[in-house]
């Protein structure tokens, strides 16, 4: 059995190499999960109390469900040939706190995790960063 190659650990840093999943050597690997952690954390701060309680309702998690139930492959990088699962629940336009537009169900599309990322990076000027301007 053919193990995958080793590569520079991704703490620029660290002149180890590793195999493992993450990119990290397992030195690194617990300062990259609480550096990981700390983002995460900020970023929930400065998310809108009110989205928070809307994404974490009954309602919203049983709607969720039943579309992509309804909608189960990405919107943007399923093909015919290549079909992707959806996994996210997406708004094709960012709600904001807008309540109306939060539930409007024609505003919403199932994407794959990567797909979302590419696209809330494209929107946010950087994922988690706040849109400049």
């Amino acid at each position: 059995m053919t193990s995958k190659p080793k590569k520079p650990c991704r703490n620029r840093l660290c002149k180890a190499i590793t195999n493992h999943k993450s990119g990290f050597c397992p030195e690194c690997q617990p300062l990259h999960i609480k550096r990981e952690k700390a983002t995460r954390q900020e970023y929930n701060t400065r998310r809108d109390p009110k989205v928070k309680q809307w994404l974490n309702s009954a309602r919203y998690k049983h709607a969720r469900k039943n579309f992509l139930a309804r909608n189960p492959l990405c919107a943007r990088t399923s093909t015919t040939l290549r079909p992707v699962i959806a996994t996210i629940l997406d708004h094709k336009t960012p709600h904001r706190g807008d309540y109306a537009l939060f539930w409007d169900q024609s505003n919403w599309q199932g994407l794959s995790k990567q797909a979302h990322d590419r696209k809330t990076a494209s929107e946010d000027q950087g994922f988690g960063n706040p849109k400049k301007g």
